[in-house]
């Protein structure tokens, strides 16, 4: 069998395989569907388009008899122009951070189509159908106090947490659905970064060097603004962009952070224990998202020249 078939079969396999197992596998299962796209934006950039093609339809056929027609859909709409849109674009010489923008706003734009013709057959407004699927996620989250060996005034205060989330969910959720994705597509372009090894080139800014456009600031200063100090659909506004430009100025602390690093040198063990920390230790998100912020003004990458 020729290797170019191999690996397009091998593409079309290990797909199917990881979108079975993050079906199964509950929260983890949210973070394993990042990963879904890869083989086959893997193998475009490596075969081209047409490999990636093949090898999405051969998905497609397999999800079609295992799983019937919603089971083609929900791919295409969640992984569909990931696989194929992105890689496309960085093939035509895109850079990395214009084809993640360019991707990210036709798979919205065609998920939202979708979605509201769906709701539409289903004569169901979209926010009720939105809400409908949060409060179903809600009723899950509960039933796992049920099944715990949490005292009843821990399982009350699990419910409350849980029932708080979900409203918040409710009002965000259409911002959460960009950030996600937005959050795939950068996952490819970092698994491609490290699997290039001089098969091709993906274009662009190192991340170390990498910057938010100044302009968008305005739009998270007026967000602020409006969750501190409006009500009703404005917050609500704010309350969303919030949720989409906070972990967009997270990413610019953090390459200010990789920059740091890479010019004091630090050992990639420790850059790795530091990264962990960032991810997980409260409150270094929210310290690396204000560097990212006010790396705007204070341009904390600028060569500083040192008085004599």
């Amino acid at each position: 069998m020729p290797k170019s078939l191999l690996s397009l079969l091998a593409a079309a396999v290990i797909t199917l395989l990881l979108q079975s197992v993050a079906s199964g596998a509950g929260p983890i299962g949210v973070l394993l569907n990042l990963v879904v796209p890869f083989p086959i934006v893997y193998l475009a950039m490596r075969q081209g388009l047409r490999a990636a093609g093949l090898a999405t339809a051969l998905v497609l056929a397999a999800l079609l008899v295992l799983g019937g027609p919603t089971s083609l859909l929900s791919y295409l709409l969640q992984f569909g122009s990931v696989s194929l849109l992105l890689p496309a674009l960085l093939l035509k010489s895109w850079s990395w951070d214009r084809a993640v923008v360019a991707t990210l706003g036709l798979a919205l734009a065609i998920a939202t189509l979708a979605l509201v013709i769906f709701t539409a057959q289903q004569e169901i407004s979209l926010t009720k159908s939105i809400g409908q699927y949060v409060d179903s996620e809600i009723k899950l989250a509960l039933n796992l106090a049920n099944d715990s060996n949490l005292s009843i005034e821990q399982q009350d205060q699990y419910r409350a947490a849980v029932t708080s989330m979900g409203t918040f969910l409710k009002q965000t959720l259409p911002a959460w659905t960009v950030t996600v994705f937005g959050a795939m597509l950068l996952l490819q372009v970092f698994l491609l970064s490290l699997r290039a090894e001089g098969r091709y080139l993906v274009i662009g800014p190192a991340f170390s060097s990498w910057s938010v456009p100044e302009v968008m600031v305005w739009p998270l200063i007026a967000a602020g603004f409006a969750v501190a100090f409006a009500s009703g659909v404005p917050r609500l506004l704010g309350l969303n962009l919030l949720v989409v430009f906070l972990p967009i100025y997270f990413l610019q602390g953090l390459a200010v952070v990789t920059f740091f690093f890479q010019k004091k040198q630090v050992s990639p063990m420790l850059r790795a224990l530091g990264y962990t920390l960032i991810a997980f230790l409260n409150p270094m998100p929210m310290i690396v998202t204000a560097i990212g912020v006010f790396d705007m003004w204070a341009d904390f990458r600028k060569p500083r020249i040192k008085k004599t």
